[in-house]
């Protein structure tokens, strides 16, 4: 069983390393090559609109064939191989489409994995998120050992990190262990069928909150350098935050049973107004930002447990793979997509700082779904007390 949960891990931590040399150096990269902020974050949101229907293709396909560790084996081949035409350079019309499909099949594995994790956990899933901080551990370790390498060699040595970590997590993928794959049963009516009001206010949550995302995964890194940092300080402002993030994935697991997913969910949507607050109104304040970047345990660790723990006890089974990759699409792919697109429209207008202040104030609005999940709460402290004790 230890043997399993390491290879696991070992493969949450590389997918979670390319985002840790994609988020913070791909910008700059783009920026150094001469793009204009409306193009960055047009190349960008190609990425995330890749996500509206890569993950919910393949979650169907493993929701029928059950052959989820052939498909994450396939899709990491073909992120690797996709990616690589990057490195011979090329504009805007080259790359928006070496983008696309890139996220096309690397966005093909998480749900799979996702549904593969749970299951493995059997009655301990609410220690998840154990499992899922090596994911965290690894953008840390990226995000930091390429800073001092760009600031050496220049960006041009971003998309040739990239392909060197999309090949070790093709090989991470062969490393996975074979699981007992269930008979394909898929839920009457199908997934739409399924959804219902808690289900639509929870996914309402999730596109708002990636929707206030786009400005910081698009631009925090120039945004940061605008204001005068570094690339190696504004390498390690990124680390900081995925650094809470792990700590609070550590024990976020023994929350949920007693607190509830709801009201932790509560908790992370406050702190994203604040976060973008803090950022807008205080950018050259070392601390505020180190302050705001640590909120990310709260905004993306808390949050993300939260969600996972609901779309897995809301969807009903045989729709694993497809809820957890509706909630992908909806929320990182529609959110984040449109976010990031938007960014790039209102960079130059409204600068960053007041767009910061925007994201604060929409972050807010998920609040009001926020009662349409109640009867979700108390489903999931129902099947917590469930589990059978000796199994903890």
């Amino acid at each position: 069983m230890r043997s399993r949960f390491v290879r696991i891990s070992a493969f949450y931590f590389f997918y979670f390393a390319v985002l840790g040399v994609y988020l913070p150096y791909w910008p700059l990269y783009l920026k150094d090559a001469g793009y204009a902020p409306r193009q960055i974050g047009e190349l960008m949101a190609f990425v995330l609109a890749a996500k509206i229907i890569a993950p919910y293709l393949w979650a169907w396909v493993g929701d029928h064939t059950r052959r989820r560790l052939s498909i994450i084996r396939g899709a990491t081949f073909l992120a690797c191989a996709s990616f690589a035409p990057a490195l011979v350079g090329g504009g805007y019309y080259w790359l928006a489409p070496v983008l696309f499909l890139f996220s096309f099949f690397w966005n093909a594995s998480l749900p799979q994995l996702e549904v593969v994790t749970i299951d493995s956990l059997k009655y301990r899933a609410h220690n998840y998120s154990r499992v899922r901080l090596w994911g965290s551990i690894g953008f840390i370790a990226l995000a930091a050992a390429a800073a001092p390498l760009i600031a050496a060699f220049g960006s041009r040595l971003v998309p040739w990190l990239m392909v060197a970590v999309l090949g070790v997590l093709w090989l991470a993928s062969i490393g996975l262990p074979e699981g007992r794959e269930r008979p394909p049963a898929v839920a009457a009516g199908g997934l739409f069928a399924a959804c219902n009001r808690r289900i639509a206010a929870l996914l309402a949550i999730c596109f708002l909150m990636q929707l206030t995302h786009g400005p910081y995964y698009a631009f925090f890194t120039i945004f940061m350098e605008e204001h005068g940092y570094s690339r190696a300080l504004i390498g390690q402002f990124w680390a900081v935050g995925v650094a809470a993030e792990v700590v609070v994935l550590w024990f976020v697991g023994r929350l949920l049973p007693s607190i509830g997913p709801v009201s932790l969910l509560a908790l992370a949507i406050v702190a994203t107004a604040l976060r973008w607050l803090l950022l807008a109104m205080f950018p050259e304040q070392v601390a505020v930002v180190v302050f705001s970047q640590s909120l990310h345990a709260v905004t993306f660790g808390i949050y993300h447990a939260a969600m996972i723990h609901l779309v897995s006890r809301l969807f009903p089974a045989g729709l694993e793979s497809r809820g957890q990759a509706l909630y992908s699409s909806l929320s990182f792919g529609v959110g984040g997509g449109l976010g990031t697109w938007l960014a790039g429209l209102l960079w130059e207008p409204l600068s960053g700082d007041g767009l910061f202040l925007v994201s604060a104030a929409v972050a807010l609005t998920p609040l009001l779904f926020l009662p349409l999940l109640a009867g979700a709460a108390t489903t999931v402290r129902e099947g917590a007390a469930a589990e059978p004790r000796g199994r903890e």
